[in-house]
């Protein structure tokens, strides 16, 4: 193996720089940035060029093996489906949350993901980012409820004011039925976002959902009061106040129907976070 410092600002094609040397194995530290390159940037240039594997990472790094007869045994028995760039993290949660899931598609990637997760948790327990990613696929892969809570428990003890993570716990309360666990989660949410919107909306669907149409009604008028243009909102306020709900009566207590939302959906995001609201 070839252990050698590279200046970045005078090396420009690491891949070619690994074949001058015929090295099979490449570590890439995190945290390697020089010139305007990190360590994603060298991955992808060993991802693109094809005959190399990712076959180990943590949250200090990766090892990539060169795909030979020599390496044929590590790669067999550790080359990854996950890529540490497509874990979930504190900037863009989830959008990098949605790379973990699409590997879903493929039943084979998708179990060897879960179980790279918990390898990378067990050997990193304050890898935040391996942490988040393992709640959410305990999360997607349906696996039981306290299996899913005590990994979402961890993220939370990691960051307990991350409002997607908050969010995505609230949506956990909601399918288990508890109303409100899932208000309380949604409300820490809305008043750790720099837009309350979508963390009131939540509350007020899951308030909805539960048979508490004025409560749920009084949440949309904040949301709306907020965002004027909240679609799901106004489709909302359209459902309490129809033909189903009479003026002036109270119909708290019993169950909605309608098709409007099956779930409280994951409305908390990056791209509607923006701005400063304050009721």
């Amino acid at each position: 193996m070839l252990k050698r410092q590279v200046d970045m600002e005078s090396t420009t094609d690491v891949v070619s720089l690994l074949d001058d040397h015929g090295a099979n194995i490449g570590v890439v530290p995190y945290l390697l940035q020089r010139a305007g390159k990190d360590n994603y940037s060298l991955a992808d240039n060993l991802r693109a060029v094809g005959n190399w594997r990712l076959v180990f990472w943590d949250d200090d790094g990766m090892v990539w093996a060169r795909d030979t007869p020599a390496n044929a045994e590590l790669i067999k028995r550790r080359d990854s489906v996950i890529f540490p760039e497509h874990l979930p993290c504190r900037e863009n949660l989830r959008a990098n949350g949605s790379e973990l899931v699409r590997l879903r598609k493929d039943p084979d990637k998708w179990g060897r993901a879960g179980d790279e997760l918990e390898r990378a948790v067990a050997e990193s327990p304050r890898n935040f980012r391996a942490t988040m990613a393992l709640a959410i696929w305990h999360d997607v892969n349906s696996s039981t409820p306290t299996v899913t809570l005590a990994a979402f428990r961890k993220a939370e003890e990691m960051d307990p004011t991350l409002p997607e993570l908050l969010n995505r716990m609230g949506q956990f309360f909601a399918r288990q039925g508890e109303k409100e666990k899932a208000l309380d989660y949604f409300s820490r949410a809305a008043r750790y976002a720099s837009s309350r919107a979508d963390g009131l909306f939540n509350q007020a669907l899951t308030s909805y959902k539960f048979g508490y149409s004025e409560e749920a009604l009084g949440l949309v008028n904040r949301v709306l009061r907020l965002s004027p243009f909240h679609q799901q909102a106004r489709r909302l306020k359209e459902r309490i106040r129809g033909p189903a709900t009479k003026p002036g009566s109270s119909d708290r207590g019993t169950t909605p129907s309608g098709d409007l939302l099956t779930t409280p959906t994951a409305v908390l995001t990056t791209e509607t976070m923006g701005g400063d609201a304050n009721l």
